[in-house]
């Protein structure tokens, strides 16, 4: 896995700061994201922080392959494949250096030194890093009062400059890049490193810890922010295979109709509307959600952030930039070939799968889960997914089924004949005008399309259009006509 190194400042309190721009706290935790793409956030948080003389100490948390130490050097970072998921937090780099006169050295795992003075005047220039082709330099550009998290606080601007060694500016991604320092909240925008200075990547912070502000946690309040008038639309689905009941594959719309926040809780008037596939009967209620507006998903020191188990990021929705977090649970043993090496842990087959992915102000945009069913027999998988949203007047995705009925009735002049079917099914509907716009789909029990056929300029009549399902295995099927107007859906049987 490529390793990616990263530097980190951490503040002290502002009881401890008093009017100095001192960087660490050793019960300090952050969290950054990458300022350009906002699609990775990155986490720290020290180990044991300690005086040596006039100097301080910090010690980063390190990542070891506890079932084989001897070999815990193939672990160095956010793990590989030979290594269990990140169980603490972890920021590259052996040590950081504090000698108590605002000057830093930050010793990274090539064992290259970056060396930071931050009691500099105005206009200052030093040198952090310097190898034998680039030279960075740090610009003590100005000072200045910012809003952070909500607080005003004073700030200092410091800028890159990257130059070769006769003295040539170099147009690399970090060069007139701002290092900004705040009084109470330390360092709030710095750089990536990865095998410094190869790969950089200006970064910003979101949240922290002592003192506490910005995202320090995903809770109820975050995930659950919905305004009035937002729409959302799900599929879902379950399937029993060989353990028969349970089976649904539907679409789900919300639309919030009236909100009211209290001192611990969220409530919601939703308009609920429910169409069911297989039986093409759409369903619509008025319901009332409340959720514990603190209530945690997930908190910090960010223990497994960016690994196999737990992702934070900012992703693009249809131009909303939404934060975005994703926890799997995937048990700490694999596959055995042949179903004879499960421990004190026997499932009888592959362990449980699950995965969520939760988006702030949409609440859960996907759920998969999916485990044996020992000893009874048979596999349960369920499915949850936001197909359309509209949120804050963007609409995002297709309103695939729910909604459709805005534009007209559902109408019954659907049969398939042959049904069950083998070889092919003969698909007769009824148009009660002449319609531009015909599609045939056929597609399984958990929403895979299988088969689309298109048929432009149809008329007002009968029609009938013959499938050809040489390709389709036996099971249950599900045809579905969607015309300009209107749409039907009939279950089918194939042999």
């Amino acid at each position: 896995m490529k390793r990616c190194f990263i530097c980190f400042f951490i503040l002290l309190n502002s009881a401890l700061i008093g009017q100095n721009y001192k960087l660490f706290n050793s019960n300090s935790k952050k969290i950054f994201v990458d300022s350009t793409s906002f699609s990775r956030a990155y986490n720290i948080s020290f180990d044991s922080v300690f005086a040596n003389g006039t100097d301080s100490i910090y010690q980063n948390f390190k990542l070891i392959d506890y079932t084989n130490p001897i070999t815990s050097s193939t672990c160095t970072f956010w793990g590989s494949q030979d290594c269990f998921p990140q169980n603490t937090p972890s920021w590259v780099g052996s040590k950081i250096i504090y000698n108590n006169l605002f000057n830093y050295k930050f010793i990274t795992l090539p064992d290259d030194t970056l060396q930071f003075s931050f009691n500099t005047n105005t206009n200052d220039t030093i040198i952090f890093y310097q190898n034998t082709s680039n030279k960075f330099y740090l610009f003590f550009d100005r000072s200045d009062t910012i809003s952070i998290f909500g607080n005003i606080d004073s700030v200092r601007f410091y800028k890159i400059i990257h130059k070769d060694n006769l003295g040539n500016i170099i147009n690399s991604p970090l060069n007139q890049k701002e290092i900004t320092v705040c009084k109470n909240w330390g360092l709030s925008t710095f750089f990536t490193i990865d095998s410094f200075p190869n790969v950089l990547k200006p970064i910003k912070l979101i949240g922290n810890l002592s003192p506490n502000g910005g995202i320090n946690k995903i809770t109820n309040e975050l995930i659950y922010d919905y305004q009035i008038a937002d729409e959302i639309q799900f599929h879902e689905y379950l399937s029993d295979y060989s353990y028969p009941p349970g089976d649904y594959n539907r679409y789900k719309k919300y639309t919030v109709l009236n909100k009211f926040v209290s001192i611990d809780s969220i409530k919601y008037t939703i308009q609920k509307k429910i169409f069911n596939i297989s039986s093409s009967i759409e369903t619509t209620d008025t319901i009332n959600l409340s959720y514990y507006r603190f209530s945690e998903i997930t908190n910090f020191p960010f223990e497994t952030i960016n690994t196999e188990e737990k992702t934070l990021s900012y992703k693009n929705y249809c131009s909303l930039n939404l934060l975005t977090f994703k926890s799997n649970y995937v048990p700490g043993f694999a596959f055995c070939p042949n179903e004879n090496c499960w421990g004190n842990i026997d499932t009888n087959g592959p362990p449980p799968y699950e995965s969520t992915t939760y988006v702030a102000g949409l609440g859960i945009y996907d759920y998969s889960y999916s485990h044996n069913l020992f000893p009874m027999g048979g596999y349960r998988t369920i499915n949850h997914t936001i197909n359309y949203f509209k949120k804050n007047g963007v609409a995002c995705g297709s309103e695939a089924i729910v909604g459709i009925t805005e534009k007209g009735s559902f109408y019954n002049q659907l049969n398939l004949s042959p049904n069950p079917a083998a070889k092919s099914v003969n698909v007769t509907f009824e148009l009660n005008y002449n319609s531009k716009n015909v599609t045939i789909e056929v597609f399984n029990s958990v929403g895979q399309l299988l088969i689309e056929e298109k048929k432009d300029e149809l008329k007002y009549g009968s029609h009938n259009v013959e499938l050809n399902l040489d390709n389709i295995k036996s099971g249950i099927y599900f045809v579905k006509v969607i015309t300009d107007n209107y749409y039907s859906c009939k279950k089918l049987i194939v042999n």
